[in-house]
């Protein structure tokens, strides 16, 4: 992360004008806070808890989910889904306009939701 999380909320760090022999210095406080830290590591690992589907990892890899377990508590079942942003890109590149010999590999599509 780039910016610590305290400053998304509005938080800047200290800064102190001090005498310095014959001028003056800024000293800043630190950028990250503790709290900042804890915030961080919380995510990390609640991150690493969970699978590429977003399921706990302890449920998708536990003996209850083993599909071959007669004692089984659960099971996964994998559905076909479309996702109809992606489904527009595809039939945009279809079009004879950019296919074929107008097909261009720096060619990059945005999609928009328009009202029906």
């Amino acid at each position: 992360m780039k910016i610590p999380p305290s400053k998304l909320w509005g938080r800047e760090p200290e800064r102190r004008i001090v005498p310095d022999g014959d001028g003056w210095r800024v000293e800043e406080g630190a950028e990250y806070t503790k709290q900042d830290y804890e915030l961080l590591a919380a995510l990390h690992e609640y991150e690493a808890s969970i699978d590429s589907h977003g399921f706990p990892l302890e449920e998708s890899m536990s003996v209850g989910a083993d599909p071959l377990n007669p004692k089984g508590t659960h099971r996964y079942e994998a559905r076909p889904i479309r996702n109809w942003a992606d489904d527009a890109v595809e039939q945009a590149q279809k079009d004879p306009r950019y296919s074929g010999e107008n097909s261009s590999s720096a060619r990059k599509w945005r999609v928009f939701k328009v009202p029906r």
